[in-house]
């Protein structure tokens, strides 16, 4: 069942490494049956963000982690496993066809391109992604559902990241 009440936090990326280091922060927070949309335009940082997140997330250097832009979905096995996809490409039901949500009972699913969402359940983070005045600068707005598990985590990582970035 989705909650109605959501809750937004906002992230400025200043720089590439600003953004994978959140990424990093929100990876080390991913659990198994976490579902992580990105969305953003071309070229805003969907795929960066992944890398820090996977990177984390299942102990796999940040070099390996590579868009599915082709393959659709890239799986990354370590600490915790997490499978990466990019709906870029589908439309209609072929996201659903394409079987993203089969494995969260033992992984983590990180999706490029989705479908922007207004309710969201506990394990759900969506991570909208707009380019800002240059080209390095990023708002980053995180969205959950109010009182859910990722309302908690978000917290925490923004606050730890607020010390690091002073």
């Amino acid at each position: 069942m989705n909650r109605k009440l959501t809750v937004s936090r906002v992230f400025r990326s200043s720089s590439e490494s600003d953004t994978i280091g959140l990424g990093f922060s929100i990876g080390s927070a991913l659990g198994v049956g976490d579902i992580v949309i990105l969305v953003g335009d071309m070229g805003a940082g969907k795929t960066r963000l992944a890398k820090g997140i996977v990177s984390a997330a299942a102990q796999v250097s940040q070099d390996e982690v590579v868009s599915p832009s082709f393959s659709l979905i890239n799986s990354y096995v370590g600490n915790l496993t997490v499978d990466h996809a990019d709906l870029y490409r589908l439309s209609g039901s072929q996201p659903d066809e394409l079987g993203i949500y089969d494995n969260l009972e033992e992984a983590a699913v990180i999706i490029e391109w989705g479908t922007p969402r207004e309710t969201f359940d506990d394990w759900e983070l969506q991570i909208a992604i707009v380019t800002g005045e240059d080209e390095h600068s990023r708002s980053i707005e995180l969205t959950c559902a109010s009182e859910g598990s990722w309302d908690k985590r978000l917290s925490g990582i923004l606050t730890d990241l607020e010390r690091f970035y002073r």
